[in-house]
């Protein structure tokens, strides 16, 4: 869940299967999305910034300002797409990338 004081507590992919995330954030939390196998996850706070965690460690691995939506491809989990600033950004987790206006 993702509280608006920024806190993201526990979130519940099923409901024998709960994710502790347990992140401090500084700004309240719009969005959470998780990656198909569950190995990563993003964050979208309310001041539009994009951070990708790998699941595991909590270590981020990308952050971007300005993002309006992020998605995971549905079976090829380290392919993401975002928009931020009327662009389209296709993107693998290990730096490969498109952008489209």
């Amino acid at each position: 869940v993702g509280l608006e004081n920024g806190d993201v507590l526990n979130l519940l992919v099923r409901p024998t299967f709960p994710v502790d995330f347990e992140l401090q954030r500084t700004h309240g939390v719009s969005e959470i999305i998780q990656s198909p196998n569950q190995a990563v996850f993003a964050v979208i706070d309310d001041e539009r910034t994009l951070y990708v965690y790998h699941g595991s460690t909590r270590k981020i691995i990308l952050s971007e300002k300005d993002v309006a939506g992020f998605v995971f491809h549905t079976s090829v989990s380290h392919f993401i797409c975002y928009s931020r600033r009327g662009s389209l950004i296709i993107q693998t987790l290990d730096g490969y990338s498109a952008s489209f206006q």
